[in-house]
């Protein structure tokens, strides 16, 4: 793949870019919906989809190269409009906000005819829920509910691993005071979060950042990862326990220094099962496994197992080119 040029401390959003054109569940989506004829486009106006899908296009093409996501820099007041060219952002808030803005994206052509299909990309991917259960201490009287959710933010202040952050977040909290609706008045209760329904990619946002106000402190420290990650002991008892819920590890954020929106954010990816490359800015490079498990992340990017990885797209999309490009059949032109 290409590397991102560095267009004014815009590190904290190639590297998010990297991250998704790498994931093949959404490359596939993005590749297979037919958009079009698309207004903003013929109109100059920035379009998420065809910009998305233009950048991974050029990118497969230059494959050694070094591509300048310009539209994305100029259009940064798209996603957000507290984010501003030449300043560095939250790697994990622009994430936030770009698949906020794909979701609503897919919403808005959900009723239009030229489109190909109706299904949400961005929740078919990414997509999962959270379960809070709460049952009162004192008559056992429970109430659940949901929450959707396209990634998880885990405190790791005193968790040493990926796993202990999970465990901490689906840990039972108790003495916990509500007011009961069947004893009618306040009481103890007991709550716990739960995955409700897992999503093809799981993606992990490590809290590394204490926030006061003015000032955030980073927590400074490395959280193991594993390259396979089995999700079903944090989910509730309403998933089919024999579903097999074993993700594996695609990518990693990770940000050097000592604020959010300051220091250099980059990122490695795993293009196949043995082969990692590193992305910073415009440098790409291939490293060994070790080095990407002795990383402090902050964003962790898992899919579910058995998803094919980017090499196959990579494979499958040369294939469709090149079949396009000697294609003289005098049936398609009598077509036309």
């Amino acid at each position: 793949g290409a590397g991102f040029a560095n267009l004014g401390n815009t590190c904290f959003l190639n590297s998010v870019l990297q991250c998704l054109a790498h994931s093949f569940p959404l490359l596939n989506g993005v590749f297979s919906f037919r958009h079009g004829p698309c207004s903003n486009c013929a109109d100059s106006e920035f379009c998420l989809l065809c910009e998305l899908k233009g950048l991974v296009e050029r990118s497969l093409v230059s494959e050694s190269g070094v591509i300048r996501p310009k539209k994305f820099v100029n259009n940064l007041n798209y996603f957000s409009s507290y984010f501003r060219m030449y300043q560095q952002e939250d790697a994990h808030e622009f994430l936030q906000c770009f698949l906020e803005k794909l979701e609503t994206f897919f919403h808005s052509k959900a009723q239009d005819s030229t489109c190909s299909r109706s299904e949400n990309l961005v929740k078919q991917v990414f997509g999962g829920s959270i379960v809070s259960k709460l049952r009162c201490c004192s008559c056992g009287h429970s109430s659940d509910s949901c929450e959707p959710s396209v990634d998880l933010s885990l405190e790791i202040e005193d968790a040493g691993s990926l796993e202990m952050a999970l465990q901490s977040f689906t840990g039972l909290e108790t003495d916990i005071k509500f007011t009961c609706d069947k004893c009618r008045e306040e009481v103890c209760f007991e709550k716990q979060l739960c995955l409700n329904k897992t999503p093809l990619v799981a993606v992990f946002h490590l809290k590394r950042f204490r926030n006061d106000g003015c000032f955030g402190e980073k927590i400074d420290k490395h959280v193991t990862f594993p390259t396979n990650l089995d999700l079903q002991p944090y989910t509730s008892s309403g998933i089919n326990n024999n579903e097999k819920l074993v993700y594996d590890l695609y990518a990693i954020l990770v940000h050097s220094g000592i604020s959010s929106t300051s220091g250099h954010y980059f990122c490695f990816v795993r293009v196949s099962p043995n082969m990692w490359c590193k992305f910073d800015d415009e440098m790409v490079e291939l490293v060994d496994e070790s080095i990407v498990l002795s990383q402090e992340a902050y964003v962790l990017f898992y899919t579910k197992e058995g998803t094919p990885w980017f090499s196959s797209f990579t494979e499958n999309h040369k294939m469709v080119s090149d079949a396009e490009k000697f294609s003289t059949s005098p049936v398609s032109v009598l077509d036309n």
